[in-house]
């Protein structure tokens, strides 16, 4: 999964009211803000009193103190009722005190009372984002790339809206012209990689991806992604290759073992997949995402006691969490011929999956199961 600090990071960006070429999620920056700052202005074209009365809580948010912070500028939006600035930071503070409904709810009065303000109608979206309403985040992130249509962040977070929403040719367009706007920024390169690789294009995801570790040389994930990536263009020896020179560099990463297990599992070496996974699973013994791959492995071989074994201990670790297990139980069950057990578990995992290429084959296997 790809890191998820990309959205928290633009919003802590817009906080500290940087300019939108700022790396969203560079740390350091992040927290000490940015002397540079430009500050809001009244529809006179100076600052203004609220402008003073801000000053404080923005003080308060520069230091990390975000219920301090909220609270002063809480006392300014009551001051203030008609101004949408008070409201904007403490939306702020609240997405970063993880009180995200009531961030949404001060973003959307906001709005209503300034709503040709770029910077409300992203972080509305972003929130909406953070709170997992990709759809809903998309209609206010969609108005802030009309009013700015030169901003990146705006692009940015449109495009993860569309991704999260399953738009996945809309998300590659608004990457993409993110990464035309910002070309330096590493999360819009690796972003646009990962729904490129969603589209099936992974000669141009591997070019991202390498983009991405070209301005950011120690991002696992995207290191990882290119591997997989050469793997998906037949590349078999090319992946390995760069998965080993990425091994000497984490020798204590879970997830290095766990990349090769699937690109020998893709070219049916089932029996070294296994232990890569197994050697994944020694790294990570909490991690039931390694122990479901062991048990599809042994589906592939075969071996389907075993399967159902690993496969009843990963459910246990996940507790409930990994709704994929039911497909791969079931299999592993109508393989042995015990439709009874493997038909509840179809049933289950098609309720709770209803698109993609698994929910088709468990409603199949479901239908067949029934006669």
């Amino acid at each position: 999964m790809r890191p998820t600090s990309v959205v928290v990071g633009l919003l802590l960006l817009a906080c500290a009211g940087c300019p939108p070429k700022t790396d969203p999620v560079e740390p350091r920056r992040r927290a000490q803000g940015n002397e540079n700052e430009r500050p809001f202005v009244s529809p006179r074209g100076r600052s203004d009193a609220v402008e003073a009365d801000l000053r404080p809580g923005k003080g308060l948010v520069r230091d990390g103190r975000w219920t301090a912070a909220l609270k002063a500028f809480g006392d300014v939006a009551r001051r203030y009722p008609k101004d949408s600035r008070p409201l904007y930071y403490m939306g702020v503070c609240l997405i970063n005190l993880k009180q995200t409904q009531r961030a949404i709810a001060a973003y959307r009065r906001a709005v209503k009372r300034k709503p040709h303000f770029f910077e409300l109608w992203n972080n509305l979206g972003t929130a909406l984002l953070v709170a997992q309403k990709a759809s809903e985040a998309v209609g206010p992130l969609e108005s802030a790339v009309r009013l700015q249509p030169k901003d990146y962040t705006g692009w940015l977070n449109l495009g993860l809206a569309y991704e999260a929403a399953g738009r996945l040719p809309k998300a590659a367009r608004a990457l993409e012209r993110a990464a035309r706007l910002m070309p330096s920024n590493a999360n819009t390169h690796l972003a646009l990689a990962d729904v490129l690789r969603k589209l099936g294009r992974h000669a141009a995801a591997l070019s991202r991806y390498d983009e991405t570790i070209r301005r950011r040389p120690g991002d696992l994930y995207a290191h990882l992604g290119g591997v997989m990536m050469l793997s998906r263009l037949g590349r078999e020896a090319d992946a390995l290759r760069r998965l080993s020179a990425v091994a000497k560099q984490k020798p204590k990463s879970a997830r290095i073992p766990a990349v090769r297990g699937m690109i020998l599992m893709r070219f049916k070496r089932y029996a070294k997949a296994e232990a890569a996974f197994g050697e994944a699973a020694k790294r990570k013994p909490r991690s039931a995402g390694f122990l479901l791959m062991i048990g599809r492995v042994q589906l592939l071989q075969g071996r389907h006691r075993q399967a159902v074994t690993t496969l009843k201990r990963t459910r246990i670790l996940s507790k409930g969490r990994l709704r994929t297990i039911n497909f791969y139980l079931a299999e592993a069950y109508r393989k042995q011929g015990k439709c009874r057990l493997a038909k509840p578990l179809y049933k289950k995992f098609v309720t709770a999956v209803k698109r993609g290429s698994l929910a088709t084959r468990a409603a199949a296997h479901l239908k067949n199961c029934r006669r």
